[in-house]
């Protein structure tokens, strides 16, 4: 550009007075197309972009998705390491906007869908319950390989604002409370052993962590614990197994050869030691 076609001075001052501050409604609609031109290209972007969000210790894994990031199906695998485990039925979900965004997520375990909303300080995931055969424990520890469980189980939590410091509820509420009832084993002809319940809730103290506890509702077979577990996968926990000394003396020997599968009897009690660390 030669300096007869170069724009005068009082051409550039104008510019200036002009500019941005001066014309808020060009940055609020510069603002408006760059979001527009984002919410465009996330309709696009494949769902299997899912796969590389998870990372591999997590005990839910996404082995492939169909879709896109706004209406997706996944397929899912649970477990860690040599116990993980594919399931047939996939997991659903889609982003709308209606009454404000929210994530729906849906599979055939779940009793009524899951939200998922923005909150202050984090994520809102609506409380909801999950009901699942018990031959999913066969994915948590080896030790459920021996038993062979059957029965259900079921997982349960309440609303959970979930941020920088883990997931929130509300005083007094467990973070999750897992239930197996009408609990089986094939390796004995006692049935049902009975119902127990193991409640998570957050510990207190400066580290995230969370305490375990393991408790007996009913049943012949009497277990009872505690632990600790943290998000990168720490995990405390002791308790111990024993015939309730109130049932029929066959019931309590068929028991005790389920329990010698176990570990042997050991203290006062006779009670089988339980212990899982990792």
């Amino acid at each position: 550009m030669n300096a007869s076609n170069r724009p005068g001075p009082g051409f550039r001052r104008a510019w200036h007075e002009a500019g941005p501050a001066r014309h808020p409604a060009r940055l609020a609609g510069a603002l408006v197309l760059a979001v527009v031109a984002a919410l465009a290209a996330l309709s696009v972007l494949p769902a299997r972009w899912t796969l590389a969000w998870v990372p591999e210790t997590a005990p839910v894994m996404v082995t492939d998705a169909q879709g896109s990031l706004w209406s997706a199906q996944a397929s899912l695998a649970i477990g860690t390491g040599p116990l993980r485990r594919s399931l047939s039925e996939p997991l659903h979900w889609r982003l709308t906007w209606a009454n404000g965004p929210r994530l729906v997520l849906s599979h055939a375990w779940l009793l009524n869908p899951v939200e998922i909303r923005p909150a202050w300080g984090g994520l809102r995931i609506s409380g909801q319950t999950l009901r699942v055969p018990a031959t999913v424990l066969t994915t948590l520890h080896a030790m459920f390989n021996t038993l062979e469980p059957g029965g259900e189980f079921l997982l349960q939590w309440p609303d959970l604002v979930v941020g920088r410091d883990g997931p929130q509820t509300a005083p007094g509420q467990p973070l999750l409370l897992a239930r197996w009832r009408d609990a089986r084993s094939s390796v004995s002809r006692v049935a049902p052993l009975g119902d127990y319940r193991l409640s998570v809730e957050a510990a207190a103290g400066p580290e995230t962590a969370y305490t375990l506890k393991l408790k007996t509702d009913a049943g012949p077979l009497r277990l009872e614990g505690s632990g600790t577990w943290t998000p990168d996968g720490l995990l405390r926990f002791e308790g111990k197994a024993r015939p309730d000394e109130s049932a029929p003396i066959e019931t309590q020997a068929a028991l005790r050869r389920l329990l010698d599968i176990l570990g042997p009897a050991a203290g006062p009690d006779g009670a089988t030691p339980l212990r899982m660390y990792s």
